[in-house]
């Protein structure tokens, strides 16, 4: 690798780790403020948003670590299938938090929503909880798209790419030509 590839690659790594930093100080406010406020009918569903902050949180730590000690090459199929689970794990967690959020904006049909969400008897939220789920969603969508985005590159590996491979003892082969030529007809 070049080192305006290992440039380009940093640049893009730092970047995304900014839109992580930010997702995840977003999750954990957003949950933080919603959680402090909330009866018991939202209390269930944050539990799991708990959890997956503090995954998130460690995962990456762990992968800045592999990053700066030039061993994420050996571990990148391992932190793919992590970042998998937590990009799984996200997704449904967004659609949770904002079928909250409609349920809280909706307060006026509190009767039919609390039937439609399981959240039981609701009679709408204050706006302190509105806003950290509002927030908590935001946070837990731009984590979960940082996510995807990690799965890609985790999973990109430029030779698996080429359009011309040599295999050894057939010089002139390649991927495309696997039938030898037919001889032309007089």
């Amino acid at each position: 690798m070049s080192s305006e590839d290992k440039m380009a690659t940093m640049a893009s790594g730092c970047c995304l780790g900014v839109f992580a930093l930010t997702g995840w100080i977003m999750a954990v406010t957003g949950t933080a403020i919603a959680y402090d406020d909330c009866d018991s009918y939202c209390s269930d569903k944050y539990r799991n948003a708990w959890w997956s902050v503090c995954y998130h949180a460690v995962m990456y730590l762990v992968l800045l670590t592999l990053a700066v000690s030039d061993s994420l090459a050996s571990c990148k199929t391992t932190m793919m299938g992590f970042f998998v689970l937590a990009a799984a794990q996200l997704t449904w967690l967004s659609n949770d938090v904002i079928t909250a959020a409609n349920a809280c904006w909706t307060a006026e049909n509190a009767e039919y929503y609390s039937q439609l969400t399981g959240f039981g008897a609701f009679q709408g939220c204050s706006g302190s909880v509105q806003s950290g789920i509002s927030v908590a969603a935001a946070g837990f969508i731009l984590l979960s798209t940082c996510d995807y985005v990690l799965i890609v590159a985790l999973g990109y590996q430029p030779r698996a790419y080429s359009s011309t491979t040599v295999p050894e003892g057939r010089p002139g082969k390649t991927v495309a030509d696997t039938y030898a030529a037919a001889p032309a007809a007089n």
